[in-house]
């Protein structure tokens, strides 16, 4: 039961406020309506944001679904947004205009195959601005600050200064469905598609899952729509 004192506390609260908010006809820290749209579409859908921003697009660019990807999710993550599924993702980059595309690139003068992302790359200095950008939306959006040993909004013990892709990565841990995508995608790349699940436990297993970890992460990822059974014993990527 709420003490009697409590709601006494309330009503002498309002009958402060209340005044004050008569008066000036507006909330505090309202924004005009580009701020209050800017929000809106950070809460709702970063993606456009988060390409405006940190990206670069051209025709001739192209970067790796999984490298968009991981770095879309950090961004998220350091930002206190919701983690988006990789469905979620390939949905709203569509919205954008960008789609995934199983090929081949010349990178720095060798020839990889993978699933790649044309027209769009990460900035060059995407990894060194990475604390300035995500900083000045938390202060914009009155978030909480994280604070490193630095003082400075950032990942606790990093220098947001010299953040780079490896620190960013050793920073957070890996979910176990993350790594298991990306084993079966890297397994997609050098044996085709479907792979045979045979296959992903063995390279699963060097990676340090166990079975039931394996079992209970291909079940998630099945659930989410994330991969599929092309035929019994195989498994594929969507």
């Amino acid at each position: 039961t709420v003490p009697e004192i409590e709601y006494n506390n309330l009503a002498l609260k309002v009958t402060q406020i209340l005044p004050k908010l008569i008066g000036e006809g507006k909330f505090t820290n309202q924004g005009d309506i580009k701020e209050r749209r800017d929000r809106f579409i950070m809460a709702s859908n970063p993606l456009p944001v988060f390409i405006k921003e940190c990206c670069d697009r051209f025709d001739e660019a192209f970067i790796s679904y999984n490298e968009f990807y991981t770095a879309y999710v950090k961004y998220l993550n350091r930002l206190k947004k919701r983690r988006v599924s990789r469905k979620e993702f390939k949905a709203s980059l569509e919205d954008e205009g960008l789609w995934m595309d199983k090929t081949t690139k010349n990178v720095d003068g060798e020839f990889k195959t993978n699933y790649w992302l044309v027209g769009v790359k990460l900035k060059e200095d995407f990894y060194s601005n990475y604390s300035k950008i995500t900083e000045l939306h938390t202060q914009k959006n009155g978030s909480r600050k994280a604070i490193g040993d630095s003082g400075n909004f950032g990942i606790k013990g990093i220098n947001p200064l010299k953040v780079t892709e490896e620190t960013i990565q050793d920073s957070i841990q890996t979910p176990p469905k993350d790594s298991l995508r990306a084993i079966i995608s890297d397994l997609a790349v050098k044996t085709g598609n479907p792979t045979p699940i045979d296959k992903v436990l063995l390279e699963a297993k060097q990676k340090g899952f166990n079975e039931d970890t394996f079992e209970q992460t291909i079940k998630v990822l099945l659930k989410e729509g994330e991969i599929f059974e092309p035929k019994p014993g195989f498994i594929q990527l969507i």
